[in-house]
């Protein structure tokens, strides 16, 4: 359906006010967020959050113990553990999560054998790339360099986005 048929939809230009309220911290852009890496194992991560964190990234979620196996879709319960680097959170000229996702590669490439084993018996390796879902601008493109891609296979990960949507309650009345 076009929007010209839904006449309480309003798209503004990309130079027009977005509608949000003065000083918000977010501005309705459409940007992105972060990357996550989440590892979920029955086993201890411990080692390899330290290799992690040695090569500057940031433990963002300790060894949580996952029951509730529907919601995360795990066939049993196991550990989640997430990461992040300092890179991406809607900086002004981010690059995109090309960068995040290359210092995730560049910290599992350098695991010793036996973290990198333990990385091996994770059940799911999650690079997650999120992003803020707003009104403008018209149109927000990341691409993945082949390199970095033939890099994510090889360590076995899975590449996921989560679009966070706009919150109505942020947009004042037209």
């Amino acid at each position: 359906m076009e929007d010209a048929d839904r006449p309480e939809v309003v798209r503004p230009a990309d130079d027009v006010d977005s509608g949000l309220e003065q000083g918000s911290w977010w501005e309705g852009l459409t940007c992105y967020r972060v990357t996550d890496l989440w590892l979920f194992s029955s086993e201890d991560l411990t080692a390899i959050a330290a290799a992690f964190e040695a090569r500057g990234l940031w433990v963002s979620g300790r060894g949580q113990w996952i029951t509730d196996t529907k919601y995360w879709r795990l066939p049993e319960p196991q550990w989640h553990w997430s990461f992040q680097t300092s890179c991406g959170a809607c900086e002004e000229g981010s690059d995109g999560p090309e960068p995040t996702i290359a210092a995730f590669l560049a910290a599992v490439e350098a695991l010793d054998p036996p973290a990198r084993a333990a990385w091996a018996r994770c059940s799911h390796r999650v690079f997650d790339v999120a992003y803020d879902c707003g009104i403008r601008p018209h149109a927000v493109r990341h691409e993945l360099s082949p390199a970095t891609l033939a890099r994510l296979a090889a360590v076995n990960g899975t590449l996921r986005i989560t679009l966070y949507p706009l919150d109505p309650r942020d947009i004042k009345p037209a």
